[in-house]
């Protein structure tokens, strides 16, 4: 047997070091997007499920024909209640790296109107502001 006849079967070892590095790189200038990526993503869930319990409070006060209100117990956290007598309904805790600021309580009628609130959802990509109107409806700004 001479060495025309021989085959070579499978990778040297330079070459699997060569696709290594190349992959190595690849995911070095992937993460930092695919990180950034994830937080925008929290913020906009965030930022919906918000409006997910606006919409939700709006219902229930029609429904019942009472107050509701949402109130903010903390920069992480706040709660869906009745106005009068309090009665706790759903409390929600946002996201860790999520803060949530707001102008006042936001109060949803039983006549199908609301205070007007802004509510700031914010971490540390950026921010959401939404706009509880005088209708019950959110608007992004």
């Amino acid at each position: 047997m001479n060495h025309t006849d021989q085959r070579r079967n499978g990778f040297s070892l330079i070459e699997l070091m060569v696709v290594l590095a190349v992959m190595s790189i690849l995911l070095a200038i992937g993460f930092p997007a695919m990180s950034r990526l994830n937080r925008t993503a929290k913020l906009d869930g965030a930022a919906r499920t918000l409006e997910g319990d606006v919409h939700n409070a709006v219902a229930i006060a029609n429904a019942q024909r009472t107050t509701y209100q949402i109130v903010w117990l903390s920069s992480t956290s706040y709660a869906i209640q009745q106005a009068s007598p309090v009665n706790v309904i759903q409390t929600r805790q946002l996201p860790p790296g999520i803060t949530i600021a707001a102008s006042d309580t936001a109060r949803f009628f039983a006549w199908g109107l609301a205070s007007p609130v802004t509510v700031t959802v914010t971490n540390t990509d950026g921010s959401k502001a939404l706009r509880i109107l005088a209708n019950g409806r959110v608007q992004y700004n």
